[in-house]
């Protein structure tokens, strides 16, 4: 992402965008849309109508997804549920990516829909991938990994919560990062997963999942 400051971010137009099927509007200064890849740079201020007319439509990305980019977009950061935003914003960390337990976010997964926060973090890194925003793809798969970590399944209603992050990244067109993120942690869950209905379900009706998945175990048992 490119360093700017707030005064030309104050000083910059007003963006709008019309986001998922509900036509919901957000807006946001065209500054700190550019600055966060090419490939939005393009979109605001290039020649393109959206850029012209000073709006564009995202019905594919849902409501949600958009507005924790927005908020990643203003605070370089967001929040994986709704009801961690009444929390305040946390600072970033300079850990490296990966299963480091010293992540940044401070969410707990007690009491919330722990697929949901799984998800959350998928959907921005999808998001994130699609329109090139590097920091932000970084971030999201250290917040994943994190949220995963205190996770402990130990049930078929807990694995659901796994099955159901697994069947997104292969029913999306997800970066393969993502997916091999994903399937490194199912691998190491392998012995919950493997007794679950919903898991053998999922991996019956998905070769490439099931691959991925069973190559992973080997490595780990090597």
């Amino acid at each position: 992402m490119e360093r700017i400051s707030w005064e030309s971010i104050g000083s910059s137009k007003a963006f709008r965008f019309t986001v998922g099927p509900q036509k919901r509007e957000f807006t946001i200064h065209t500054a700190l849309v550019a600055c966060q890849s090419h490939a939005l740079k393009t979109l605001v201020s290039g020649n393109f109508s959206e850029a012209r007319n000073g709006h564009a439509v995202l019905e594919a990305v849902d409501e949600q997804t958009f507005a924790r980019f927005l908020q990643y977009a203003y605070t370089g950061d967001y929040d994986a549920t709704a009801a961690d935003a009444a929390v305040g914003p946390w600072s970033r960390s300079d850990a490296p990516l990966g299963w480091s337990s010293r992540s940044s976010h401070k969410e707990t997964l007690n009491g919330e829909d722990k697929a949901e926060v799984f998800l959350s973090h998928a959907r921005l890194h999808v998001f994130a991938d699609y329109y090139g925003v590097s920091d932000l793809m970084d971030l999201t798969l250290k917040k994943l990994g994190g949220a995963l970590i205190l996770f402990k399944p130990s049930g078929e209603r807990s694995s659901e919560d796994i099955v159901a992050l697994l069947r997104y990244c292969y029913d999306t067109p997800a970066p393969e990062v993502l997916k091999s993120f994903v399937v490194l942690y199912a691998a190491c869950k392998a012995e919950v997963l493997w007794k679950s209905e919903a898991f053998q379900e999922l991996a019956a009706g998905n070769c490439e999942l099931l691959f991925a998945f069973l190559g992973q175990v080997m490595e780990t048992l090597a």
